[in-house]
């Protein structure tokens, strides 16, 4: 077996036999993969949710095993305040129940790696989870923003399922947007610059919202 290397971050950490661990790890050449980290790498702390590793695996059938390990960056800054933890941990949510095992994204990858960086700078580090969760749906292709409903060009003012709808059109498991709220959704998903994103009017029930959008695919 040829020894391996990538970079990935972690997204969850589970206790296994004699001490070891199995890691979550969204990595750069492979997307969601598990990983079994042995005890004797436990002196360093890649247990640690959201922590950037650079590593050396072992690959034997399914089964990826760590054989070295260099913490790239620990995010160690987030855990200062729990509104920025808790935007970083939804952004680690969204990967894990978004992405196929072994599905690579590298674009997905380091769209992640830059908004985990960035949301230490963030004054309202929700918005910056919400925008991240909005290009996520647009890296894969399932959302079409439109004002207009995709039915029969209504104006539009309910989302399903990626789809935008008219009131005659929305489905019972819809979710309502007035017309501003569509305006800041459509904004929010195509601006490029973090300080755009800064200058977002997001109130907590539209980024909640925004949040069972997502959830809801």
């Amino acid at each position: 077996m040829a020894l391996e290397r990538d970079e990935g971050i972690i997204l969850s950490s589970i206790p296994y036999l004699r001490g070891s661990r199995i890691l979550k790890i969204f990595s750069k050449e492979f997307g969601l993969i598990s990983m079994l980290a042995p005890r004797k790498l436990q002196k360093i702390p890649v247990g640690s949710p959201l922590t950037l590793l650079e590593f050396a695996y072992l690959k034997k059938n399914d089964l990826y095993t760590l054989t070295e390990v260099k913490i790239a960056f620990s995010h160690a800054d987030l855990k200062q305040s729990y509104e920025h933890l808790m935007a970083a941990a939804s952004i680690a949510k969204s990967l894990l129940t978004s992405q196929f095992p072994g599905k690579p994204s590298p674009k997905l990858y380091l769209l992640a790696v830059t908004y985990l960086k960035k949301i230490s700078e963030f004054s309202d580090p929700t918005k910056l989870a919400a925008s991240f969760q909005l290009k996520l749906l647009q890296h894969e292709g399932v959302i079409h923003l439109s004002l207009t409903c995709q039915k029969c060009r209504a104006p539009s003012s309910f989302l399903c399922k990626g789809e935008s709808l008219c009131k005659d059109h929305a489905k019972k498991e819809s979710l309502s947007f007035t017309e501003e709220e569509l305006h800041s959704l459509i904004l929010l998903m195509g601006l490029k610059k973090f300080s755009e994103i800064e200058t977002i009017t997001a109130p907590l029930p539209f980024l909640e919202k925004i949040s069972k959008l997502f959830f809801d695919f």
